[in-house]
């Protein structure tokens, strides 16, 4: 049977390719999703391509109906994160299949299936154009919860991706912020702000944690599906980890310059309500952290909110 491959022409991904693996993924798709195909024996007539971020593809298989994700990389911490949540009855697609792709030069390729999730949005564009301030709060609430049951789940080590390292600073070593060791300063961290970040990185330990749990490392609303026309919470997507810091994982999220403190501090709140976990100290310096490293952050007016907001909850 010949698979319809007419809607991959002009298709627009949501943002354009992490590196040439993920272009060649996209460029190569009819090759590999007949492989797929084949391997799984999904006797696919269809294929419809779904808006991707950096890092992969996705498409929709017809009429089976589930979703292949294509990965330029081993993809077991996705897999086991979506199993992981879907047994903790969090709002997440369900993984049906996974498995290698055999390309020349893609050598550590991956696919899996997960079940498409109907009639929704993603979060990020549906806060920022439709949804009314009590639905972005019950959203920050569901999101907290989430989190609140994924750290419940104590692993006691931390990994970058799918590699276990040995501290939490392997784990945020990359291109964001290469050199832990000696800080530099940036646009928002300057010499007034970068000595305190310093000082609460040290008090706290923070680069030292090593006892892991269960987290999602990127839950950001890109990463996250709300209904079309309740925009309540349908799913959690796109994983960045699998073990390592709550309190970064609770950080990360709630970074309250995205949308709003009323999103943030909802999300704290529920957070604090499901869960013995929290870490005041942690979770701010977590927050800083996450300012320190994206420069969407680098403005005078997160500068002055992180002095009015942020240092007076904490003794540095």
């Amino acid at each position: 049977m010949t698979i319809d491959f007419s809607a991959l022409n002009g298709h627009q991904d949501m943002l354009s390719p992490g590196n040439p693996d993920v272009a060649r993924l996209r460029a190569e798709a009819v090759q590999l999703l007949t492989q797929i195909d084949e391997q799984e024996q999904l006797h696919t007539q269809k294929v419809i391509p779904l808006p991707a971020g950096m890092w992969n593809a996705l498409y929709r298989l017809e009429p089976a109906g589930v979703v292949a994700k294509l990965s330029p990389m081993e993809n077991d911490f996705e897999v086991n994160f979506l199993r992981q949540a879907a047994a903790l009855n969090i709002p997440a697609p369900k993984v049906f299949a996974a498995g290698h792709l055999e390309h020349p030069a893609l050598p550590n390729a991956t696919y899996f299936l997960m079940s498409y999730i109907p009639n929704s949005l993603n979060g990020w564009g549906a806060v920022h154009n439709e949804m009314s301030p009590d639905t972005i709060q019950q959203l920050g609430h569901d999101l907290g919860h989430a989190l609140a049951k994924l750290h419940t789940v104590h692993l006691g080590y931390v990994t970058r991706f799918s590699t276990r390292v040995e501290t939490w600073q392997t784990t945020l070593t990359d291109g964001f912020s290469p050199d832990w060791d000696n800080i530099a300063p940036n646009a928002l961290f300057d010499d007034k702000l970068l000595p305190i970040f310093k000082r609460l990185l040290h008090k706290t330990g923070y680069f030292a944690f090593r006892d892991g749990s269960l987290i999602h490392g990127d839950l950001v609303l890109t990463n996250a599906l709300v209904d079309a026309n309740t925009h309540k919470l349908t799913a959690i997507l796109d994983p960045a980890g699998y073990a390592g810091m709550p309190m970064f994982d609770l950080g990360y999220a709630a970074v309250p310059w995205d949308h709003g403190f009323d999103f943030s501090n909802a999300m704290v709140e529920s957070y604090k309500q499901n869960s013995v976990q929290f870490d005041s100290a942690l979770f701010y310096a977590s927050v800083l952290v996450t300012a320190y490293r994206h420069e969407r952050f680098h403005t005078s007016a997160v500068h002055e909110s992180i002095f009015r907001d942020i240092l007076p909850k904490l003794d540095v």
